[in-house]
């Protein structure tokens, strides 16, 4: 499962990024990705297709018996789960996916302590990921440590 989901990463990505640089993605830069992600684990390419908002390597990955309930870790070294990277990402396609499949609820948490995925997206200022959590369920935000104000939620 793991080099597939592999393969389909690498694909999907580079479709995504020749569009986003036109001309500027070679040879020699698909060469580059290929190999920062050749060693990459299989929480590795989640975590990536989450980040990336790749959902059909999610679906493809749940669709062959696997489980999204891994633990990574993000930038600050702090365990999160895929919903959290994409929350924190504005990948919103897979944040739906997620939500609406029930493979996460919009308030799971890691840990006791770790953050929801609102947590996630309001920390990394991922507006289009805070916007859509807010309008998905309806979250006590009387909890969260934020400034409400900063926001800014249309």
């Amino acid at each position: 499962m793991l080099e597939e989901s592999k393969a389909l990463f690498l694909e999907l990505y580079k479709e995504k990024k020749k569009n986003e640089w036109l001309d500027a993605w070679t040879d020699e830069v698909m060469s580059l990705v290929q190999q920062q992600y050749s060693n990459y684990k299989l929480d590795g390419i989640l975590q990536e297709a989450a980040r990336h908002d790749l959902l059909p390597v999610i679906e493809n990955y749940i669709t062959r018996g696997g489980n999204l309930h891994i633990v990574v870790l993000d930038e600050c070294g702090e365990k999160v789960n895929i919903l959290n990277v994409a929350a924190a990402n504005n990948s919103v396609t897979v944040i739906n996916y997620l939500l609406d499949n029930n493979i996460f609820n919009v308030d799971q948490r890691v840990s006791e302590n770790s953050r929801t995925a609102l947590h996630s997206a309001v920390k990394e200022n991922a507006m289009e990921s805070t916007k859509f959590l807010l309008k998905k369920e309806q979250i006590l935000i009387l909890n969260l440590n934020i400034n409400i104000s900063d926001l800014k939620v249309k």
